[in-house]
């Protein structure tokens, strides 16, 4: 199995559900959504790196020149891959940020950026 490990744990080690903490979230009266910008997700809390570091940002563009965004996210299968959606590797120049908080970039020290040198998609895929 080539992806069984990552970072010395298994994925079914990984997968185990982890030890979060309850939700906070305050919610409008008026239309039950969040007034928390961090609480935007569903029963969404706050999830250390530790739990998931097989998860990775998917963007365009350059964290130090300002001018990214992140539009799509995937799992580390491989220390050479990830997986993703089919429509995350339509947009040129993609760069995957790994092992931070809030992205790779000035003032995360664990984060790594990598440029994607080749983004491809299963050939029976299907867009709807």
């Amino acid at each position: 199995m080539t992806a069984s490990f990552v970072r010395g744990s298994s994925f079914s080690e990984l997968s185990q559900t982890p030890d979060l903490p309850a939700s906070n979230e305050d919610s409008d009266e008026r239309t039950g959504l969040a007034t928390d910008e961090k609480e935007r997700i569903i029963g969404g809390v706050e999830a250390s790196i530790a739990a998931f570091p097989y998860v990775v940002g998917i963007r365009t563009g350059l964290v130090e020149t300002e001018d990214f965004y992140y539009f799509c996210s995937g799992a580390l299968i491989d220390p050479e891959y990830v997986v993703t959606a089919a429509h995350c590797t339509e947009v040129p120049d993609l760069y995957v940020s790994i092992g931070s908080q809030y992205g790779s970039g000035p003032g995360e020290d664990n984060g790594k950026e990598i440029r994607v040198i080749k983004a491809s998609q299963h050939p029976n895929k299907v867009m709807t």
